[in-house]
């Protein structure tokens, strides 16, 4: 029995398994099961029936592998919040609609290789087991690989939110053997190449990212394609779906956000109707958007203002990653994690139509185009009420 081993592909807490892949995948279990693993993962003396381990190494909890990976996870009342780090805000594009006004000449940043493996290791102290990634590009970090092997070796499950084209088949191979990585989110808003090319101020971009979207799909990297919904890109949007029906990768639909250069570059205003009721349509024609992931009917919150802590390149914790201190100081949470966790008690972002018939539905919208098209933080995401309208 001392060949056993916990396997590197779960998390476990007080009282449940959660598979690292999949995080809305797990397993409720009891006091008694929590220490029989606790004690294979000391090494020390324990007993387990034949069909008890046959059903743990069936179901990937145990393998009889050798590895370095802790799967416990401190249980506490940081469990429900989820990490989300800008590593940079340097980027290889230059997308004319970029929210955070990306670019390649950046000062100020905060994160290195240490500075991001301090934060993390805090945050595992306390009981952080979501982390997500983002830039800018974050694979502009030389060492973000590094950081990834670092943190597989922690209870952590994480996605990484990335433009793909810096990404090579050196590491494709190197993301392969990562067994915390939940998915990649990317985008891609044109199915022609010079117009996506166009949009991303970049001619290698399309070829780059729907290239490594492929190779990452074959490797078994579960894959997200981001489709921002505009006036000009109806028929590319339809492409790209019907080109991924057959593939396991889903395409999200939003629209723009009109800050950082979208609000010098776009302006979506007058096209909301038209590309709401395209969404729509689309949502209810397509097998492979039809679902919770897309309806936003059916959809969780982001998590703002109650168990989002999103943290900017320069280390400042703020609201989110569209109402930060550049923004107000009201969106300014602090800079480390504790005060940050703290402050989010103090805030009280949800839309005020407390009496809306589909207020239980909607998810409160997002505060941040709640304030772009009304002014209040609080008040309609009007995107949201338009969308769950019937007609």
């Amino acid at each position: 029995m001392n060949s056993l081993f916990i396997s590197s592909k779960i998390i476990i807490l007080k009282n449940k398994i959660i598979n690292r892949k999949d995080p809305y995948v797990f397993y409720e279990i009891n006091e008694s099961l929590y220490q029989l693993l606790h004690d294979i993962y000391s090494n020390k003396e324990f007993q387990i029936d034949d069909d008890l381990l046959d059903y743990l190494l069936d179901k990937e909890i145990l393998t009889r592998h050798a590895n370095d990976y802790n799967p416990f996870c401190k249980t506490s009342e940081y469990n429900r919040n989820r990490l989300f780090i800008q590593l940079t805000n340097k980027c290889n594009l230059f997308c004319r609609h970029c929210y955070a006004d990306s670019h390649s000449n950046v000062s100020g940043e905060y994160f290195t290789l240490h500075t991001a493996k301090q934060l993390i290791d805090n945050a595992v102290s306390l009981g952080i087991y979501k982390i997500d990634f983002t830039g800018g590009e974050v694979f502009v970090k030389k060492w973000f690989y590094e950081l990834l092997k670092y943190i597989d070796s922690l209870p952590i499950t994480y996605s990484i939110f990335t433009n793909l084209t810096l990404v090579d088949e050196v590491m494709i191979q190197q993301i392969k053997h990562l067994d915390g990585l939940c998915s990649v989110i990317t985008s891609l808003d044109y199915f022609d190449k010079q117009k996506h090319n166009a949009f991303r101020g970049a001619a290698y971009a399309y070829d780059n990212t729907m290239r490594t979207i492929e190779s990452l799909d074959a490797i078994g990297v579960k894959v997200y394609v981001n489709s921002i919904v505009m006036n000009d890109n109806h028929d590319d949007i339809k492409n790209l779906i019907q080109y991924f029906e057959d593939k396991s990768i889903e395409v999200h639909l939003d629209m723009i956000m009109e800050c950082g250069r979208a609000e010098k570059n776009i302006v979506q205003t007058d096209f909301i109707d038209d590309n709401i009721t395209f969404i729509k349509s689309i949502i209810k024609k397509s097998k492979k958007i039809k679902n919770e992931s897309h309806d936003y009917s059916n959809m969780e919150t982001c998590g703002v203002a109650d168990t989002l802590l999103f943290v900017d390149y320069r280390g400042a914790f703020n609201v989110c990653p569209s109402l930060t201190r550049d923004l107000s100081e009201e969106y300014y949470l602090g800079d480390t994690i504790e005060i940050a966790h703290n402050n989010l008690t103090k805030l009280n972002l949800k839309c005020n139509e407390t009496e809306c018939k589909i207020y239980a539905k909607c998810s409160y919208g997002c505060r941040a185009r709640a304030l772009q098209y009304t002014g209040d933080v609080n008040g309609k995401d009007i995107l949201m009420c338009k969308y769950l309208c019937k007609g």
